[in-house]
């Protein structure tokens, strides 16, 4: 609970510099205005809050950019993952609205013990992984940069060490949602209704958008035009980035709100479900271009209706109970066994007639080869995974994943599946944790007719992340988690129900030394975990891919400010007979550690012609010269010059500025010299 709070803290804290620092040009982000309609709002009313919350967050990710489109107004800075500050302005408003009319705290916020445990283990991941990312980059943990970053994390780049840190406060504020809706939703009646009109109401706001899109262009560029124009328009997008989130978040209204028809007794709002909201999700749904998202919806929609037709049949669910043991068997052989597993599948479709495996993978976008990637991720650490934030860095390093399309062209991407892509990160562990998250409230709940809105709701938003990312849209994270919330609020009133008749009947309070041992092995627990993990992460540090600062060699050319990265190749003509590369002093009076260095001389074919090392050892202006040998002038070859460094240096880990770029040496001139 300390935990997701100080995560929403640090959201609200994080206003303060991105406001300091705010174009001249901007009266305010959508963050900042978030935050501050949340907080006033649940401040009067949280009920009017989470109205209020659960009707902005689809409309988040682009709504400066449609506020500018429709209205003319463009002085709204856009800052990604705005709904965070909506969760933490909720917060905020919630508790002091709590404190002034002296509640009860637990009637105010409880977190379930499942998301606690989630939170634990994400919070632990991060440690691991940040700890792992600065021995990566030769760096030095400073507490200062640490808080540093915590009040600049938007600013944090998919590459910096720091980074983790970004994901802890996401899951932290999703975590927050649902220690807030809890006890909040306890109390209202027919609150299916508070979650699903508002946010029904932002879909169909959303669709109109998207279909506008579709039709008119509204916003595009003429490259985002091109994009899959050839039939039915351009793509839709309505308020998301890409089209794959903007399907993912038509899956709730498509699909997802079955769950709502089939428990409310309200005809009209029934009626205006079948006939207006879902029929448009659908068309909104098709005209995001996403093919993936659309066949999953259709074959979902298909067994959804399989299922309700034979439910009543005697054999019908121990067939769909073995076919679903069957696929989790034959996928678990693949997180286990992925060389013979991919190789089965490989052999498999060249049975089936896909004899150009090269194609089949450009044709599915190259989903295969990236989750071939992500699966030899997980081998190395299966048990408790890379770490938090890891996949995007990780997945940078060809040596790591021989993706060409993940590591070469995309410098590392996401795993295009949530659920790949947190196993990789977390691990088993992590598999297990979120599983229990998920499973806990079906297995408490008795009625489990209560749990089926928020249940298909919750369903709906995980298959749009199957083939893609949605949930890494960080808004759609956290209306998945309102639908978790609304899960739990049914597990724990009836678990409530029961302990209290159950005290009534023995008339007789809990021992207290049974909640002091409970507490003490859950304190044991986390302590062995935590040794368990550091020991896990020593060890990891010197393992393969944690050895290689891969962001640092990869060959770039120099920066406009004369920088290098910890590789400067530099082609030569035939007729160079020297070079004289003369360096600023910046290098070691920014780390103030010596740097070894390693001139190569290399021809086309890489043959090494000649090497030389050199070491900075002092501050201030230097120069180093590499001759060519002179039989290597008789050739008449075309040369390649190589300046590699011993590590890179990262300015923001030094706390200079919010410069996370690798950094070698800092280039004032090169001298060529030819014969």
């Amino acid at each position: 609970m300390i935990i997701a709070l100080t995560a929403g803290l640090l959201i609200i804290l994080n206003q303060y510099p991105a406001l300091v620092s705010l174009d001249p040009k901007y009266r305010i982000s959508t963050s900042a205005l978030g935050l501050i309609c949340a907080f006033a709002t649940s401040l009067v009313s949280p009920r009017a809050g989470l109205i209020g919350v659960m009707f902005a967050l689809p409309l988040q990710p682009k709504l400066a950019w449609q506020i500018q489109q429709y209205f003319g107004y463009g002085r709204i800075l856009p800052v990604h993952n705005a709904g965070l500050d909506l969760v933490a302005g909720l917060a905020l408003g919630t508790l002091i609205n709590g404190i002034w009319r002296r509640r009860f705290w637990r009637d105010t916020i409880a977190m379930p013990w499942p998301v606690g445990l989630a939170m634990l283990l994400v919070t632990f991941s991060a440690i691991v992984a940040i700890a792992r990312n600065l021995k990566q980059t030769s760096s030095f943990f400073r507490f200062d940069i640490l808080v540093y970053n915590l009040f600049h994390l938007r600013s944090l780049d998919w590459h910096d060490d720091f980074r983790p840190l970004f994901d802890w406060a996401v899951y932290g504020c999703a975590f927050l949602f649902i220690a807030l809706l809890v006890p909040l939703l306890k109390a209202l009646k027919k609150r299916e209704y508070y979650l699903f009109i508002p946010l029904i109401v932002a879909l169909v706001m959303a669709a109109i958008v998207g279909i506008r899109q579709s039709l008119y262009g509204i916003g595009f560029t003429a490259v985002q035009m091109l994009f899959r124009s050839e039939s039915f328009g351009f793509m839709a997008l309505g308020f998301q980035d890409d089209i794959h989130s903007f399907a993912g978040q038509m899956l709730i209204g498509a699909i997802g709100l079955w769950g709502l028809i089939y428990w409310s007794k309200n005809l009209p709002l029934r009626v205006a479900l079948v006939l207006g909201v879902i029929p448009l999700s659908w068309v909104a749904l098709f005209l995001s271009k996403s093919k993936a998202t659309f066949a999953l919806a259709l074959l979902t929609q298909l067994l959804v209706l399989l299922c309700w037709l034979n439910r009543h049949r005697q054999y019908f669910w121990p067939i769909v109970l073995g076919c679903v043991a069957t696929l989790f068997i034959f996928l678990l052989g693949g997180l286990f066994f992925s060389e013979s597993w991919l190789a089965f599948i490989k052999s498999s479709l060249q049975l089936a007639g896909v004899r150009d495996l090269a194609a089949f993978n450009l044709a599915l976008s190259y989903r295969p080869e990236v989750y071939a990637a992500g699966l030899k991720m997980f081998s190395l650490f299966p048990i408790f995974g890379m770490g938090q934030g890891e996949y995007y860095r990780q997945s940078a390093n060809h040596d790591l994943t021989h993706s060409f399309f993940l590591s070469i062209q995309q410098n590392g991407e996401n795993g295009h599946n949530y659920f790949l892509h947190t196993l990789v990160e977390t691990g088993l562990v992590g598999g297990i944790v979120f599983g229990i998250l998920l499973i806990y409230p079906i297995v408490l709940t008795q009625n489990r007719r209560a749990l089926i809105p928020a249940a298909i709701g919750l369903g709906a938003i995980l298959i749009g992340n199957i083939f893609a990312h949605s949930l890494l849209v960080r808004e759609t994270l956290l209306i998945a988690a309102s639908m978790l919330a609304l899960m739990y609020v049914y597990a724990e009133a009836e678990n409530d129900s029961f302990t209290l008749s159950t005290n009534e009947s023995i008339n007789e309070k809990p021992s207290r030394a049974l909640k002091g041992l409970a507490s003490a092995s859950l304190c044991a627990g986390l302590g062995v975990l935590a040794v368990v993990i550091g020991i896990m992460t020593y060890s990891a540090q010197a393992q393969f891919p944690f050895t290689v600062d891969t962001q640092c060699y990869k060959n770039r050319p120099v920066d406009p400010d004369g920088w290098t990265a910890g590789l400067f190749e530099l082609p030569l003509t035939d007729d160079v007979t020297s070079v004289t590369i003369h360096l600023k002093p910046n290098q070691l009076i920014l780390d103030q550690r010596p740097l070894a260095m390693q001139f190569s001389l290399r021809d086309l074919n890489s043959t090494l012609l000649s090497s030389q090392s050199f070491s900075l050892t002092q501050a201030g202006p230097r120069s180093f010269t590499m001759e060519v040998p002179a039989d290597s002038l008789l050739k008449r070859s075309q040369k390649i010059l190589s300046v590699t460094l011993e590590r890179c240096f990262i300015p923001r880990n030094l706390g200079i500025n919010e410069d996370s770029r690798r950094l070698g040496v800092q280039i004032e001139g090169i001298d060529i010299n030819t014969d």
